[in-house]
């Protein structure tokens, strides 16, 4: 493993920041921690980087104990290249000084090839002359990309990288980046709150909520096998509806049985949430059931609908576009559900 966290917590002016965070990272892997604002993953990355120290715990790179709460390796030896929010490029270089800043140990011809190199995979090959200023904040984004990737670091940390863009722009960066990463093999951690650029970027996505690691797994283990509530919550769209174990091992609900692999087994008879996601809830003009348009939004090729079942429960369905009903409509719905994620009810619920 190139990265290893093992039990690492931080703390802040004596509050605890991040508590017994472990993961590990693979060579040329892309990983991503998510979470909201607040939940420790900006303070993660910089104990990585080394930036700040670990008061629990300790942080592997290679092999080579870097961090633990009596040792502390400066970050400038650990070899990990930086992109930051800010870009924080020079405004007195160009953008191809920019890019050959993080190569000073090497001879210039070296430099400039190198520079070359990379602003061609970035599609900037025709801005190596301009200044920071004279670009847009996607163009600037890709020049602190290419920046960090210069020297070839064995760990590229990417705090928030494309916030400040556009939708559109996110995407398709998010898309070359991970394209340019893979190519050149480079192991990468980076921090977001938006799930989709987690989904468009990482391999495996580590789900942080008050500083703890929720569930560290690929984007579809997240989606369709969350283990805690908030990860159900935090990653994708859906409702909780109450339901009970049956006897025949499915989960019934007032909608009907859903008989997909459970997630956790639980004794019949047992009161749960079940999680239903809008791609469970299909569209079915032949179906008994039905349930009532209550809102909906047009996304192009398909219609997200908020939907009413006749006793009164919430339900969310994505169907095409083509599908086009009114608010206030009864359409025929159906159950569709490979895997069934129950939460048993707390005593209290």
């Amino acid at each position: 493993m190139l990265l290893e966290l093992n039990n690492v917590s931080a703390c802040y002016e004596r509050a605890r920041i991040l508590h017994g965070l472990s993961l590990t990272l693979g060579e040329g892997d892309i990983g991503c921690l998510l979470g909201p604002s607040g939940s420790g993953k900006t303070t993660a990355l910089r104990c990585i980087a080394g930036f700040e120290p670990v008061t629990e715990g300790e942080i592997r790179l290679a092999g080579e104990l870097v961090s633990t709460p009596t040792t502390m390796h400066p970050a400038e030896v650990r070899g990990i290249g930086m992109v930051f929010q800010d870009y924080a490029l020079l405004p007195h270089l160009t953008v191809r000084g920019n890019v050959e800043f993080g190569l000073h140990n090497a001879r210039k011809p070296q430099r400039r090839e190198r520079a070359e190199e990379l602003l061609e995979a970035m599609g900037l090959a025709h801005h190596s002359d301009h200044y920071p200023h004279q670009l847009s904040g996607g163009q600037q984004q890709r020049v602190a990309i290419a920046r960090a990737l210069a020297p070839r670091p064995r760990l590229l940390l990417m705090d928030e990288p494309f916030s400040d863009l556009d939708i559109e722009l996110r995407e398709r960066l998010s898309m070359e980046v991970r394209e340019l990463l893979k190519n050149d093999g480079i192991t990468t951690l980076i921090v977001t709150h938006d799930q989709q650029e987690a989904f468009a970027l990482a391999d495996e996505i580590g789900v942080l909520h008050a500083g703890k690691l929720e569930q560290w797994s690929s984007a579809y283990d997240l989606y369709h096998r969350p283990r805690t509530r908030f990860v159900a919550d935090f990653v994708g769209q859906g409702v909780m509806v109450p339901g009970e174990i049956a006897e025949s091992g499915a989960v019934r609900i007032e909608l009907g049985e859903l008989r997909g692999e459970t997630d956790r087994p639980l004794p019949p008879g047992t009161q749960v949430d079940v999680l239903l996601r809008p791609d469970d809830i299909i569209h079915d003009d032949n179906s008994s059931l039905t349930a009532r348009v209550r809102n909906k939004a047009f996304r192009g090729s398909s219609i997200s609908y908020t939907l009413e079942s006749r006793e009164g429960t919430k339900l969310l369905a994505l169907v095409p576009s083509h599908h086009n009903h009114d608010i206030g409509d009864d359409i025929g719905i159906r159950l569709s559900s490979d895997h069934v994620v129950v939460f048993e009810k707390s005593p209290n619920a």
